[in-house]
């Protein structure tokens, strides 16, 4: 509220290229609503997905920096996703007993059946990874309360594998391996590298036993049969999108017909192709360009705050799994919040 006209200015001025971005986005959405790709009352309320993300990305971070408030804003991060998981957890249990037995295979389907249609797999896996790369993060760098973190860690990691978020799993793994190496003793990165070795070597031996459960097989390890039919969606909108490659094909187009089941989607789950089949490829260029931003100035400053090692574990995250920047989900805005932390930050001088 006391934000003057000229910290304003300076805000904006450093994270022009974010700025940028978002009214590049408006107006491609508005030259398709003239062209009658999509109508004017379409893209003038997309225009509001990027007004907003970028309140969160300059309004917002400068509120929790200016405040100290950066560290306790992602504790409460944490709370959304062990929330979530609890709720899948214990409603897919109580279904799956009534399928007669508890194993992997019930639980997926359960969670299939009763909780997707009230929280969709895709954004519960964004939000539940959220959670668990913040309780890692606090697991490495807080000495007190590390069974209260590894707790919410364990049901959160269970809770992923039972709604089969490869995406959310991925970034919990880079998570855990750039902790080691930025947090950790040469003797933890040695058993680091020990245990990628030994892993390596028992999952090329028993790779045929693995596949002998094919639900988890599938579901998690072969990203072709277990990708719910992504690899199909991607390559039928990357097909339509060439026939208009600056521009895009505007907001509320993407229609999948390649597969029967996915008849009703209207994203490919993939925020680089979802850039460049809804806004064009200059929107796509100047998006990569803002995130390979943030992800450099987060591993030059990973040491000084969560937020930074955060970043970078969510924007691998990110661009598998969630739509861009008009998602239902509150994962898009938490990522504004945290870029517009990391393109604002001022690195702490030391005592």
């Amino acid at each position: 509220m006391d934000l003057r006209k000229s910290e304003l200015r300076g805000l904006i001025n450093r994270q022009s290229l974010i700025c940028l971005l978002l009214m590049v986005t408006i107006l491609v959405q508005i030259i398709n609503g003239i062209e009658g790709e999509i109508t004017i009352n379409d893209a003038i309320k997309f225009a509001l997905f990027p007004l907003s993300f970028l309140y969160c990305c300059i309004l917002a971070p400068n509120f929790l920096l200016k405040n100290n408030y950066e560290n306790t804003f992602l504790k409460f991060l944490i709370y959304p996703g062990i929330f979530l998981s609890l709720i899948t957890l214990i409603t897919s249990f109580i279904t799956a007993l009534s399928y007669g037995g508890i194993d992997l295979t019930t639980l997926q389907t359960a969670q299939f059946n009763i909780v997707h249609g009230l929280f969709d797999s895709n954004y519960q896996g964004a939000v539940v990874a959220v959670s668990s790369v913040v309780c890692i993060y606090l697991l490495f760098k807080n000495k007190g309360n590390k069974l209260y973190y590894s707790l919410i860690l364990m049901v959160n990691i269970l809770n992923l594998i039972v709604l089969a978020s490869r995406a959310s799993l991925l970034s919990l793994a880079l998570c855990i391996i750039i902790a080691i190496i930025v947090y950790g003793s040469r003797k933890i990165k040695f058993l680091l590298l020990s245990g990628v070795a030994i892993c390596g070597i028992l999952y090329c031996y028993y790779n045929n036993s693995i596949k002998l459960s094919p639900i988890f097989y599938y579901n998690i390890f072969d990203a072709e049969r277990g990708s719910t039919g992504r690899i199909d969606i991607w390559k039928e909108i990357l097909q339509k999108s060439t026939q208009k490659v600056f521009t895009g094909n505007g907001n509320n187009t993407l229609e999948i017909t390649s597969l029967d089941l996915h008849n009703n989607l209207s994203s490919s789950h993939n925020s680089f192709i979802d850039f460049f089949a809804i806004n064009g490829g200059i929107v796509l260029i100047l998006y990569l360009i803002v995130l390979l931003i943030g992800v450099f100035k987060s591993f030059n400053h990973a040491k000084e705050s969560a937020v930074f090692l955060v970043f970078i574990c969510i924007f691998v995250l990110m661009n598998f799994t969630t739509h861009n920047l008009g998602g239902v989900s509150y994962v898009p805005q938490i990522l504004g919040i945290l870029l517009g932390i990391i393109f604002i930050h001022v690195k702490k001088k030391s005592k």
